[in-house]
């Protein structure tokens, strides 16, 4: 999976905090950008495995 970078922990504290997710029990997609996520490299064949990664 890509590694997102996030430039917002970057900045001064004044901009951001920093938190734990919080784990989703059933994750579901609303919606599914498949072009933009070929565009930033991310593999979109496996479904489950990008509700978890993207559910904390």
């Amino acid at each position: 999976m890509k590694n997102l970078k996030n430039t917002y922990s970057e900045l001064p504290k004044e901009f951001h905090r920093s938190i734990n997710p919080t784990p989703v029990s059933k994750p579901k997609f609303l919606c599914l950008n498949r072009e933009l996520a070929n565009e930033l490299f991310i593999d979109t064949a496996d479904e489950n495995k990008l509700l978890q990664y993207f559910s904390g």
